[in-house]
């Protein structure tokens, strides 16, 4: 099966089926303990892990367990160590991560060909946060909304994305200052907090940004500018012996494996983008076939 990823704000209606199903799925994983490899925190600390971060923002409380050492170890901070393979590391990630809210969705009776959904704020009219994001509440007027966050405090109204100076939304190179733009561009809707001691929103840190349900919305779009770059590298060969191997926690205590060349290989991945915007040619690239 081939899993479709869809625009966010195209799915009309607050609360369209896809996001009302992640919200539920996130709830499920953020019930589960930190010790748990499939809980929200979990996969929230393969992206980045601050303890004393976490503790002041709330989301390390002195009574949670912490995991295994050897998970913590195989597991934890990923992000940091991606380097030059980070681009192929983050569509890992994001497949991982994809793939446990479809177990979570399983048990509860929820869609099999549920994708991510992807968010580009960058596009004409589109720089709002997805209407189910801004509420506390969920549908039914009920609060605890688990895709809202109140640490988001580089948003006005905590609604607006704040543009940038050009935007990554049209041609897709993904280049260095691209891939800079786009972390500047986190880190501005993390914010951080007006009021003393001044902490910073989920988004702003490395360290934090997973925990906030939009980070992910946000990651799909930098991999779809990447997919519509063909999946370039920085690394002139990501088939090297000592290229990494990435690992991520899936369902019933499983271990996937990949590389960055498996990651870079669109047609051996199981999903795709209802749309991807144009190439635009580096100077002194052949005009041709883009990668699909």
């Amino acid at each position: 099966m081939t899993y479709l990823r869809r625009d966010v704000q195209q799915f009309g209606g607050e609360w369209a089926d896809p996001i009302l199903w992640y919200a539920r799925a996130v709830a499920s994983m953020r019930r589960r303990p930190l010790s748990e490899p499939t809980s929200w925190r979990f996969y929230a600390a393969i992206q980045g892990f601050d303890p004393h971060l976490w503790q002041k923002l709330g989301w390390l409380r002195p009574s949670d367990a912490p995991p295994a050492q050897p998970l913590i170890a195989l597991y934890w901070n990923q992000g940091k160590r991606a380097g030059r393979h980070l681009l192929a590391w983050q569509r890992f990630y994001l497949l991982a991560f994809e793939a446990n809210i479809r177990a979570a969705l399983a048990e509860l009776g929820g869609p099999r060909d549920w994708a991510l959904p992807y968010w580009n704020p960058f596009a004409p009219n589109q720089n709002r946060l997805p209407p189910a994001f801004v509420s506390s509440d969920w549908p039914d007027g009920h609060g605890d909304n688990p895709l809202f966050s109140p640490q988001r405090y580089g948003m006005p109204d905590k609604e607006t994305a704040p543009a940038t100076d050009d935007g990554i939304g049209g041609a897709a190179d993904l280049a260095p200052s691209d891939l800079a733009q786009a972390e500047e561009a986190r880190r501005r809707i993390g914010g951080k907090d007006p009021q003393p001691p001044h902490l910073p929103g989920l988004m702003f840190e490395q360290a934090t940004a997973a925990l906030d349900p939009i980070f992910w919305l946000h990651q799909a779009h930098i991999d779809r500018l990447w997919m519509a770059a063909g999946s370039r590298t920085p690394s002139a060969d990501e088939t090297r012996i000592d290229a990494p191997i990435f690992t991520m926690p899936m369902p019933l205590g499983r271990a996937w494996e990949s590389t960055p060349a498996e990651m870079a290989d669109p047609t051996r991945l199981d999903y795709a983008y209802d749309d991807l915007p144009p190439h635009r040619r580096e100077p002194g690239e052949r005009a041709g076939p883009s990668t699909p």
